[in-house]
């Protein structure tokens, strides 16, 4: 698992428990949704999901995030949890093996069978984000939907978001993926749209890699 420890500044704890929803649906949206401050991109695919992911920025309900693989899932999951809870820690559990990073000294490699009750320990008041539900085992499955039917009872809950490539529609009928989990974990099911879909953010993507690589010293003999 991947455990971003809570910032020192303790200026803020813990999320609202609840939020107002607009009197008026059709009122006027920001140009910019909350949600994505850091966020690379501009295209109106990306800017509605992150218009759903406001919606809930408030309220630590559980999120289902579908997308094909390199669509920006993992980094939907982190704009979530920096919008809602900065303070707490952001725990990722890669339970797919080729999601791991290799170099990265905070991405550390667990068992599929390891324990779930240790990934909501970790997490505490924080978000718990699962980079494929495909390959949760049943049981974590299990204990993980029991932590979300208690979490209406306890205000200090982390928030459990879940990815996967498959749509919410084969998810439903996947044979490894209990229905009950599914129907709890899929309170806001938001669609991410591969990177082919969002035009000029291919251009402003390359330009922040780019700019991201080190590049290697030259230097240029005398003649």
């Amino acid at each position: 698992a991947e455990v971003v420890p809570p910032s020192n500044d303790t200026t803020s704890t813990r999320r609202p428990t609840s939020i107002r929803a607009p009197d008026d649906a059709t009122s006027t949206l920001p140009a910019r949704p909350r949600t994505m401050q850091g966020v690379v991109g501009a295209a109106d695919v990306w800017l509605r999901v992150f218009r759903e992911l406001d919606r809930v920025v408030d309220i630590p309900c559980p999120v289902l995030l579908t997308g094909p693989h390199g669509s920006g899932k993992h980094t939907c999951a982190r704009a979530l949890h920096r919008s809602g809870a900065p303070y707490q820690p952001f725990v990722v559990v890669d339970v797919a093996a080729s999601a791991l990073r290799s170099g990265d000294a905070r991405a550390h490699r667990v068992a599929i069978d390891s324990s779930p009750e240790r990934w909501l320990e970790l997490a505490g008041s924080g978000t718990l984000f699962v980079s494929e539900l495909t390959r949760l085992p049943p049981s974590a499955q299990l204990v993980l939907g029991e932590a979300l039917g208690q979490a209406f009872q306890r205000p200090d809950a982390c928030r459990l978001i879940v990815a996967s490539e498959l749509s919410a529609e084969q998810l439903r009928a996947h044979p490894s993926v209990r229905q009950d989990f599914f129907y709890r974990v899929s309170v806001l099911s938001c669609a991410v749209p591969p990177l082919r879909e969002r035009g000029d953010d291919i251009l402003e993507l390359a330009r922040e890699f780019l700019h991201a690589t080190p590049r290697p010293a030259v230097s240029v003999d005398a003649a």
